[in-house]
């Protein structure tokens, strides 16, 4: 049977529990979403967020009970559409994190996920992927 690398990678982020996990990767997890929100706060009032904003307001998609914060805003949106917002925020600065070997910053894309799923307290240091996984399953 050839190997299958997704859902290898998969299967490893729904089954992993934050407490397998060492304590310096759970330490910069913690960091990393620390940044992250400094990030898109700060992103927030940027011409490209007020646009985001804009087109939410137009869609009528902000309000609503149970929606997700979008940071920097007092209002608030479906879950999908304030991780939208709160995307566009992060990538505003281009100061979000980066893994230098690929010039990757995945954080922009996995943690406005992880935070509207249930708000920045859910983000566990076994990460986003893990319980995004869980909760599909």
């Amino acid at each position: 049977m050839p190997r299958q690398p997704t859902s290898d990678l998969a299967h490893f982020c729904a089954t992993m529990r934050g407490d397998e996990l060492p304590d310096h990767a759970r330490e910069r997890v913690r960091y990393l979403l620390l940044d992250h929100l400094a990030v898109t706060l700060r992103g927030s009032r940027l011409p490209s967020s007020q646009a985001a904003y804009s087109m939410l307001e137009h869609m009528m998609a902000t309000g609503g009970a149970g929606a997700s914060t979008i940071f920097g805003r007092p209002g608030r949106a479906e879950a999908s559409w304030a991780a939208f917002a709160n995307g566009v925020a992060a990538h505003g600065l281009e100061m979000d994190d980066v893994e230098n070997a690929s010039s990757l910053h995945p954080g922009v894309v996995v943690m406005p996920t992880c935070t509207t799923a249930r708000g920045p307290s859910a983000c566990t240091p076994a990460g986003p992927v893990t319980r995004a996984s869980r909760r599909r399953g």
